[in-house]
């Protein structure tokens, strides 16, 4: 899971994994510049990567067409 939105209204920009075996999740580490935080995006894994389409972006809250691709 990437970015969303707190309950204290504040977007992190953290990549999560949820594992099924423990039902614990975790935060992964990045590489690379950090992402700009973001909510109300699209992402999905596919054969290891990640795809994170728009979203409302942290700096300024307006709508972005910036998409990116993560390698995970």
């Amino acid at each position: 899971m990437y970015g969303g939105l707190t309950p204290a209204f504040e977007m992190p920009s953290s990549l999560c994994t949820f594992d099924f075996a423990t039902l614990t999740w975790s935060r992964a580490e990045l590489i690379g510049a950090p992402l700009p935080a973001r909510m109300a995006h699209m992402a999905t894994a596919h054969e290891g990567a990640m795809v994170i389409m728009g979203g409302v972006l942290h700096a300024n809250f307006h709508c972005s067409d910036l998409n990116c691709v993560l390698a995970i």
